[in-house]
């Protein structure tokens, strides 16, 4: 009885952990594009030393005043083991992992319905040949039995004369010959 109200409140959650996951990819975008800011910043100065720079050295150079707040928080030598990793990876990461695992699937997305449509119709002859059969009409004599032949029409008889049949070779194969219609062909 409880699967009435857990199943909305799951798709609720799953679709939460979904847009946490787009939001912490959202800030991986943005601190790629802090740490290129801070690179830009730091060129007047000296070369950056490292390929990967870390988020702590983005955000001291892009916001000094809040780095050095965040620096005077009890919290500092955990968040200072964390700011070593680089942006983008610290928040592609999880965020990526998170917008790939809740992402609602594609079972109602056109191309699906096409899929289970095509495979309904791979077993549509199977499912009428066991309907039939369960219902009695397998094996019946007349089943396959042809037409009457009294109710057909036989074809005029000019259909029955071959066009081709009277003409000469040079006549009907004047493509591949070297001579045009209607004139002899060469002899040898």
């Amino acid at each position: 009885m409880t699967t009435h109200w857990c199943a909305p409140k799951m798709e609720i959650m799953k679709r939460f952990a979904f847009l946490v996951g787009i939001g912490l990819l959202t800030l991986a975008l943005l601190s790629s594009g802090a740490e290129l800011a801070a690179r830009a910043l730091q060129m007047g100065e000296q070369a950056p030393s490292t390929l990967l720079m870390p988020l702590g050295k983005v955000w001291a150079e892009v916001a000094p005043g809040s780095f050095a707040a965040l620096q005077a928080d009890d919290n500092w030598p955990i968040l200072s083991r964390v700011l070593t990793l680089p942006g983008w990876l610290l928040f592609g990461a999880p965020g990526m992992a998170l917008a790939i695992l809740f992402r609602k699937r594609g079972a109602d997305s056109p191309s699906a319905q096409q899929a289970r449509d095509h495979e309904e119709s791979l077993y549509l002859y199977d499912e009428l040949a066991a309907a039939a059969q369960k219902e009695g009409f397998d094996g019946l004599p007349h089943d396959l039995a042809p037409s009457d032949p009294t109710d057909t029409v036989p074809a005029e008889e000019h259909y029955a004369i071959d066009p081709i049949r009277g003409l000469t070779i040079s006549d009907r194969d004047f493509l591949l010959s070297d001579t045009k219609p209607g004139t002899p062909a060469k002899k040898d």
